[in-house]
């Protein structure tokens, strides 16, 4: 009696793909819109989308009526469930601020995600009893003799702060730059998201910053007379809050 034969094997699933050859694939896909693609293939690569070391993806294009246009392709296109209409500037990776009414929160297209931030009017002085200790700026003096206006002064002038700046640090940190809606005074807030209020250490001086950045748990802050405050974030290593600033230096530039 002839023996049976055994049934030929399944050839191998996609969804198996090594890691080290989907990094390869990956990083000839510098594109978003095809690194996406590549990610709804199947949980597996997906999953290597996500936690793959890899550079980062060509730019993508927002415009004000919520389409994208993905770097190098020339075909504009939308997010379902977004309509991303009327974001008023993005805010780090792939975060979008969103104004609202004395205040913003951030949408994440890419992962559907919503952030609601504190109000603009709710903001925690450091430290807490810094308005019994108020004095107004004219009697703000550095060294050198030139007068310094301090967010106590914008907290107590006609003037409703306005947000010039926004930048996610991390998922738990987020830092803004606000100021008064006429001039270039500004100082720099932060919160947790989805916290009830914004924190700012009450006696620092103001400054006119033009923009900000956040590099390597720093961040970086251009003002308008050329000198670059650098702010060093510290957190708790067991919780991973933020503490808030653990120093604060000027560069004249």
């Amino acid at each position: 009696m002839a023996e049976a034969t055994p049934p030929a094997g399944q050839p191998p699933s996609w969804s198996e793909i090594l890691w080290d050859l989907a990094g390869m694939v990956l990083r000839l896909l510098p594109a978003c819109a095809d690194r996406a693609r590549f990610a709804a293939v199947c949980p597996q690569w997906r999953a290597a989308a996500r936690q793959l070391h890899l550079p980062p993806p060509l730019p993508l294009l927002a415009l004000p009526d919520g389409t994208f246009y993905s770097l190098p392709y020339g075909k504009p296109f939308r997010f379902p469930g977004f309509g991303c209409v009327g974001y008023k500037g993005a805010a780090f990776g792939s975060w979008l601020v969103f104004p609202r009414d004395n205040g913003c929160f951030l949408v994440d297209p890419f992962a559907g995600a919503t952030v609601k931030l504190p109000a603009l009017s709710s903001v925690r002085l450091r430290p807490p009893n810094a308005a019994d200790k108020y004095v107004k700026y004219q009697e703000h003096v550095t060294p050198n003799g030139k007068r310094y206006v301090t967010w106590l002064d914008i907290r107590g002038s006609k003037h409703v702060p306005t947000l010039n700046k926004l930048i996610v640090c991390s998922p738990n940190l987020v830092a803004a730059v606000v100021g008064k809606c006429t001039g270039h005074i500004s100082q720099i807030l932060m919160c947790q998201p989805g916290a009830s209020s914004w924190s700012v250490r009450a006696y620092d001086p103001c400054y006119g910053f033009e923009d900000m950045a956040f590099y390597q748990g720093k961040l970086y802050a251009l003002a308008d007379d050329e000198k670059l405050l650098v702010i060093n974030i510290s957190q708790r290593s067991k919780h991973r809050r933020p503490t808030g600033l653990s120093n604060w230096t000027g560069h004249q530039g």
